[in-house]
C-alpha cells in the first residue's frame, strides 16, 4: 500500500491542478460543514455527541481531517489505479478507507469517554456501525465519483499530468511528457527531464509503483518513458540520444 505521506504529496498533486474557483468551493464545504454541524440551534447532530454541550466540537475537528482524507484519497486511487489496475484499486481503496474510519472510531470513542466517562456494549457498536456507513456514503463514494469525473476530463484516463520530485529540500512538480526515463543511483533515483536531472531519495522499486502507466520498468537500473521512445533494438532503447539497456528479464515489458 501506498504510504500516507506519499498519498499527502498526491493530494497536495491534486490541490495544485485546482483553480481558485475550484479550490475555495472545496474550503467552504469542509469549514461551512465543519461550522454549520456544530450550531447549536440546528440541531444537526447525527450519533453519540451533542452540539449543544460542545461535545461535538473536537470530534468534528478530527473527524473531518479522516473524512477529508478519505474523500481525496479516493480520488488518488481511481487516477492511479481504477483505469490500469482495477484489483490494487479496489483492495488498496478499502484499506484506506478501513484506516482513516478505524481512526476516527477511535478518535471518537476517546472522546466520549473524555466527556461521559463511561463507554457501553452499545455506544462502541453504534459508533463503529455509524462510521463505516456514514463514512461509505458520504466520503468513500463521493471520492470515487469526483475522481472519476477529474480523470475523465484529461485528455488520457489513465495518464496523469504532474510527477512530484523531492531534489533536497526542493519539491518539483514536473510534467509527465517532460521526464524521459529514471535511473536508480545507489539509494537514490536520478530523474532525467529534457533540460535537468534530479535526485530524490528513494528506491527505484518505490518508485514504480507510483508512477502513471507510460513509465515502463526495462532494466533493473530503469525506468523509461515509453510515449518518448526513438527507436529500440532487442538491447537497447534510444531516447533523445540516450542509450538504456534493455534486461533480460524486463524485455517483454518494452516489446515494439
Amino acid at each position: 500500500m501506498l504510504t500516507t505521506v506519499k498519498i499527502w504529496s498526491e493530494i497536495k498533486l491534486l490541490r495544485s491542478e485546482m483553480n481558485k474557483v475550484e479550490m475555495y468551493i472545496h474550503l467552504l464545504i469542509w469549514i461551512g460543514g465543519l461550522i454549520l454541524i456544530n450550531q447549536p440551534a440546528l440541531n444537526l447532530t447525527v450519533g453519540i455527541f451533542y452540539s449543544y454541550n460542545l461535545s461535538l466540537l473536537l470530534p468534528s475537528l478530527t473527524g473531518v481531517v479522516c473524512n477529508a482524507l478519505i474523500f481525496y484519497g479516493m480520488v488518488v486511487f481511481v487516477r492511479r489505479w481504477l483505469y490500469s489496475h482495477p484489483l490494487v484499486f479496489l483492495t488498496q481503496s478499502i484499506l484506506w478507507f478501513l484506516l482513516f474510519s478505524f481512526l476516527e472510531i477511535l478518535s471518537d470513542l476517546i472522546f466520549y469517554y473524555f466527556f461521559y466517562g463511561d463507554l457501553q456494549v452499545e455506544i462502541v457498536i453504534d459508533e463503529i456501525a455509524g462510521s463505516f456507513i456514514l463514512n461509505g456514503i458520504f466520503f468513500h463514494i463521493p471520492g470515487t465519483v469526483y475522481g472519476i469525473i477529474k480523470t475523465a476530463l484529461k485528455k488520457d484516463p489513465t495518464e496523469q499530468s504532474k510527477i512530484l520530485i523531492k531534489d533536497g529540500s526542493k519539491s518539483l512538480f514536473v510534467d509527465s511528457d517532460r521526464l524521459l526515463f529514471v535511473e536508480s543511483d545507489g539509494n537514490y533515483c536520478a530523474f532525467q527531464t529534457k533540460k535537468e536531472r534530479l535526485l530524490q531519495r528513494i528506491s527505484l522499486t518505490q518508485l514504480e509503483s507510483s508512477l502513471p502507466p507510460q513509465f515502463v520498468r526495462c532494466h533493473k537500473s530503469f525506468i523509461i518513458n515509453k510515449h518518448l521512445v526513438e527507436s529500440q533494438t532487442a538491447k537497447e532503447i534510444t531516447i533523445q540520444s540516450h542509450k538504456i539497456p534493455i534486461g533480460r528479464r524486463y524485455a517483454d515489458r518494452v516489446k515494439s
